[in-house]
């Protein structure tokens, strides 16, 4: 049964209610009196995503052992058929309980209660079908491992630690026709089971004696699987040499998705035309919910006009850069000032302009050089205003390639995915409706994660080919990356701690709620 808890009132000026049970599973609703009655004000305590209520509640405990005695009461075998009209005309049938010895009341309730139907219960609470289908993974991994040590179920008395090391031996150990585990594999499992654990004890439904984990808190991932890219080796992704189409569009989706404060392949893969306007580039977060609005840089835009643009990007924008001119002073005395082109100014820069392997040691030693931005020459040779005229052109031109590429945008249809028509066109029927407002349903989630495995798989290949380029003379251990969906998140807060960054500015462009979030990534991708 998939349930959410509402609180009923008579009138909407009521300051007190009743919860109810409402049953949304078989596209049919059906709500049942909890007969638990619970003031607005302390509603707001209760939390949606598990159906207790939290901590800040001084009766939290007594509220949550009540819903969850009255969600075991809906768990009905037998069934009663009952009619009620609806808009007075159709007749829905719906099943309640009959049999007043198929509801287990609270007297007759085991004070050792089973644990697997517990897990149940707690996976029935899940919003999403992905949740529950990961904790039935888990679910399922558990009883068949119950099975192989000759038991049909479990108590919570008899949750140790030596049952979990059981079960962690279990999964490693004994060959899985279905899935190969691994310690990194098996940590997801164990935060499941933490889970349903923490549950039962902050609801108060049942307190374990001692911590049934403590055995295999040694178990730590490895510390590679985390560990964004720096910017050097970004700069080197991006220049690296890849000759498959399927390879190149996975970079690009990697790359925007890390120059867009790092975000999620959930959110990445499903961006649209007209989630860009005004040179503003505005989404939801499939995951948190959270809105974020970023203004789109040039790197941005470079990008997105390398993808949508049939000439490819780089090239519009060098000849556009080639086309600005600038009105300066000639180098030459006495000559007029010139109306400079871009190329003319670089030319004009490099000529008076000494490299590093061109310098003298007289020069040097007479004191006649001069270093401005970036560039050395000597003080008879003043060009400090040409190397200031070239920022500016570039600025300007980067400016107008923005508005340029939210033109090109604009003339798109606004509904139409940048990355999944390119990505895998066949999937694109499934996700026509898809917005990150609503939770996916069961075919969609099953068809994202077929889009996520594929482009893990494509990062995979790109991983290898970066590492067979490293050169031999350098110590491979400490430059080899690993890629993977959520690696470009970690890469942008990587190269922001890298570059000393504010960790609240870091906090803010991640859209964390919580500062503790952020400092919990420093601590992976470090």
């Amino acid at each position: 049964m998939s349930f959410k808890i509402v609180l009923n009132r008579k009138n909407k000026s009521d300051s007190y209610g009743i919860l109810g049970i409402q049953d949304i599973s078989n596209n049919v609703k059906f709500k049942k009196s909890l007969n638990i009655k619970v003031s607005v004000e302390d509603f707001k305590h209760f939390n949606k995503d598990t159906n207790q209520f939290s901590k800040d509640l001084s009766n939290y405990k007594d509220l949550n052992s009540k819903i969850f005695s009255e969600i075991i009461k809906s768990n009905y075998k037998k069934k009663e058929t009952v009619k009620f009209k609806k808009n007075k005309a159709k007749q829905v049938t719906l099943s309640i309980p009959s049999d007043s010895n198929d509801i287990i009341s609270d007297s007759d309730s085991d004070s050792d209660p089973d644990f697997i139907d517990y897990f149940k219960q707690r996976i029935q609470a899940k919003r999403t079908f992905s949740h529950r289908e990961s904790c039935n993974n888990v679910r399922n991994k558990f009883e068949r491992f119950l099975k192989y040590e000759g038991k049909e179920t479990v108590k919570f008395s008899e949750i140790t630690p030596t049952l979990i090391e059981a079960f962690y031996n279990f999964c490693i150990d004994i060959p899985d026709p279905n899935r190969t585990m691994t310690v990194n594999g098996f940590k997801n499992y164990l935060k499941i089971l933490k889970k349903v654990v923490s549950d039962a004890e902050t609801s108060g439904f049942y307190n374990l004696p001692r911590d049934p984990f403590s055995l295999i808190k040694g178990l730590v991932r490895d510390p590679t699987d985390k560990k964004g890219l720096s910017a050097d080796q970004f700069q080197r992704l991006l220049k690296l040499d890849l000759y498959d189409s399927k390879l190149i569009l996975a970079r690009d989706i990697f790359s925007f998705a890390l120059l867009s404060n790092g975000m999620r392949f959930n959110d990445a893969i499903f961006i649209r035309y007209g989630m860009f306007k005004n040179c503003l580039f505005s989404y939801k977060m499939s995951k948190t919910k959270y809105e974020s609005s970023i203004q789109i840089s040039f790197k941005m835009a470079l990008k997105l006009l390398e993808i949508i643009a049939i000439d490819g990007g780089k090239n519009i924008y060098e000849d556009y850069l080639n086309k600005q001119s600038w009105e300066g002073i000639s180098l030459i005395p006495g000559e007029k000032n010139q109306k400079l082109t871009y190329q003319q100014i670089c030319n004009i820069i490099e000529l008076n302009s000494l490299k590093i392997n061109e310098l003298r040691e007289e020069d040097l030693e007479r004191d006649e050089l001069i270093e401005y931005k970036g560039y050395i020459f000597s003080k008879y040779k003043s060009i400090q205003h040409y190397i200031d005229a070239k920022e500016n052109l570039i600025y300007q031109a980067n400016d107008e390639l923005i508005i340029y590429v939210q033109n090109l945008i604009d003339k798109k249809n606004p509904n139409d995915f940048i990355f999944l028509d390119r990505f895998n066109k066949n999937q694109v029927k499934y996700f026509k409706h898809y917005n990150a407002k609503r939770i996916m349903t069961e075919i969609e989630t099953k068809k994202y994660r077929g889009l996520r495995n594929d482009y893990n798989l494509r990062l995979k290949k790109i991983e290898n080919i970066y590492n067979d380029s490293l050169p031999q003379h350098i110590e491979k251990h400490k430059n080899v990356i690993k890629l993977s969906a959520h690696i470009s998140r970690h890469s942008f807060a990587k190269i922001l701690v890298d570059a000393n960054i504010n960790v609240y500015l870091i906090s803010h462009a991640l859209v964390h709620r919580n500062l503790s979030t952020t400092q919990k990534l420093h601590r992976k991708i470090f």
